[in-house]
């Protein structure tokens, strides 16, 4: 129970990190299929992370205008983040993955 006050607390602080999701606009000109940022054409339901931007895209099918791409951060751009006392985030080699670290000493978890 108290993890979980810690979290929740943690998670809804200050603004430290802030996520993002957003939608492109509708698509019917591609059959079906949402258009990547590089032009590459993908069917619905297909998923697709992009690693070095800590974002993840799914092709959905928006009942009013065909295909929409929505993309989320993830990881660390997953939404607002803030450090308890003591604490500060890092990321893990990977660059998305959040860790608490403690302030004065990074091997050790918060």
């Amino acid at each position: 129970m108290n993890l979980l006050f810690v979290l929740t607390l943690t998670l809804s602080s200050a603004t430290y990190v802030s996520g993002y999701c957003f939608v492109s606009a509708s698509d019917t000109a591609h059959g079906g299929k949402c258009a990547l940022q590089n032009g590459t054409l993908i069917d619905v339901g297909t998923e697709v992370t992009y690693a070095d931007k800590c974002e993840r895209c799914i092709c959905i099918v928006s009942h009013q205008s065909g295909s929409v791409l929505s993309c989320c951060g993830y990881g660390i751009h997953a939404g607002v983040f803030a450090p308890i006392p003591g604490c500060k985030i890092t990321t893990e080699e990977d660059g998305c993955t959040m860790r608490l670290v403690r302030e004065d000493d990074e091997t050790k978890d918060c």
